[in-house]
């Protein structure tokens, strides 16, 4: 997050999210101690600030609780106006711990979008996907395509990414908009994921 939207480095021993070294646990982000430490985010400069300061709309949206990670505080220190997770999507559309599906993040992604067009400003709309990342869920028809249960999260993955593709190219501010796609993790692969690599750093 703070490398792709910040330009700024990711040091691994580092939580970059959070001012203080502390380890995120589902049950103790309810404990109110802890949220006065989680709400002391360090700041950044970059795309969302930036922009904001010219007139942008931001948003970021999550498939995910908006606390992971600390993100419920620390997008709204860091240039967004709005940040959206699993608390507003319909419980029926949370499929596992990783909350919606991609094909629900991406299509409600694009509502978002479109209203944010329509108050005739520019805008910048984060995005982050979760499907190939463990434990994997994606249809059943996905799960026939390789022996190989993350390459096939990688495959739906893409799958919703060109669905989504698709649909914005058919809306109004399709022409006028940059789409910029980025990894999280890397992964280091040969043939499937248990092959060794001749890289030392993951791609």
């Amino acid at each position: 997050i703070v490398s792709t939207l910040y330009g700024f480095p990711s040091i691994f021993e580092k939580h970059m999210l959070m001012s203080v070294p502390v380890s995120l646990d589902i049950e103790t982000d309810r404990n109110e101690e802890f949220n006065n430490v989680r709400k002391r985010v360090p700041l950044y400069k970059g795309l969302p600030n930036e922009l904001k300061n010219f007139g942008y709309s931001t948003i970021s949206l999550l498939t995910h609780r908006e606390s992971f990670d600390n993100m419920d505080y620390f997008f709204p220190a860091n240039g967004f106006d709005q940040l959206i997770g699993k608390k507003v999507y319909p419980q029926q559309e949370q499929i596992g711990i990783w909350g919606v599906s991609d094909k629900f993040l991406l299509d409600y992604s694009l509502l978002k979008i479109d209203s944010l067009y329509r108050l005739d400003k520019p805008f910048l709309a984060s995005i982050l996907t979760i499907s190939n990342h463990p434990p994997f869920i994606y249809p059943p028809q996905y799960g026939e395509i390789t022996p190989y249960e993350d390459m096939n999260a990688i495959a739906y993955a893409d799958a919703c990414i060109r669905e989504f593709m698709e649909k914005a190219s058919l809306e109004k501010w399709y022409e006028n908009t940059m789409f910029i796609f980025l990894g999280d993790h890397g992964k280091t692969y040969e043939v499937g994921s248990h092959a060794a690599s001749n890289y030392e750093m993951p791609l």
